[in-house]
């Protein structure tokens, strides 16, 4: 099952993407109309649809960054762990009605060993 966390965290990111663009159409539009460079602010329907487009790049890298670690037979660092388990503890606080919640059984496959980390750590 931790093998599966990048990938997981991949296709959040991608899903959260493909989210923004079929439903921020309109401001995503008006900035492109508006020659990208400044258009973003002081709308914060475009400032809206900016940074949910850059919080799915930066998910979709991240899992794939720990698909690449873990596809090495290394140890992802306990760092993404904890960020993926506060980014759903503080996330779901923030907005008890979305998707944060997702990302705290991630954060913490990261950071529990499993039961062949602990065997081959007691041998």
């Amino acid at each position: 099952m931790r093998r599966y966390v990048g990938l997981a965290v991949l296709m959040i990111g991608i899903i959260h993407i493909l989210y923004v663009f079929a439903t921020m159409r309109r401001p995503l539009a008006a900035i492109a109309c508006d020659g990208v460079f400044n258009a973003v602010e002081p709308h914060i329907d475009r400032e809206a649809s900016f940074w949910s487009f850059w919080f799915g790049v930066l998910l979709a890298t991240v899992g794939r960054l720990i698909q690449v670690i873990a596809s090495r037979g290394e140890h992802v660092p306990m760092m993404a762990g904890w960020v993926l388990l506060g980014l759903g503890v503080f996330g779901g606080i923030l907005m008890p009605i979305g998707p944060f919640w997702i990302a705290i059984p991630l954060g913490l496959l990261i950071l529990v060993p499993s039961r062949r980390d602990l065997a081959a750590s007691e041998s």
